[in-house]
């Protein structure tokens, strides 16, 4: 969540990711863009690991595991997310942590699959 707690997201594992901009009174659905993924639309069910926020909450990130794992990006607090400029030929898709600084730009991710 922000740091003031206003924006906040929740994932289900296998499930739908939800965003919430009025400190979790009310919930919507993250969509993902169909850019440079072809597998990945407003409806998709994957693999969520993990979230973070920007202290203001206008940047998010999220780890993504499975088929179509990849780390997608938000600048619009969680609302929609397009794929990420990590490499694209990995060989191994399981995002599973996602860490960002307070100002939204500097992120880290973790993959559970790749070795070095």
């Amino acid at each position: 969540m922000s740091s003031s707690g206003q924006y906040m997201a929740a994932a289900i594992l296998g499930g739908k990711m939800y965003y919430s901009t009025d400190y979790g009174v009310t919930w919507d659905r993250s969509k993902f863009s169909e850019k440079n993924e072809p597998n990945i639309h407003s409806d998709m069910i994957a693999d969520y690991f993990d979230i973070a926020y920007s202290a203001t909450g206008q940047y998010a990130a999220v780890a993504v595991g499975g088929d179509t794992g990849l780390v997608y990006y938000s600048s619009d607090y969680a609302s929609t997310f397009d794929p990420s400029d990590f490499p694209a030929n990995l060989p191994a898709k399981q995002w599973v942590g996602v860490a960002m600084d307070a100002s939204g730009w500097n992120v880290t991710a973790t993959n559970s699959q790749i070795q070095g």
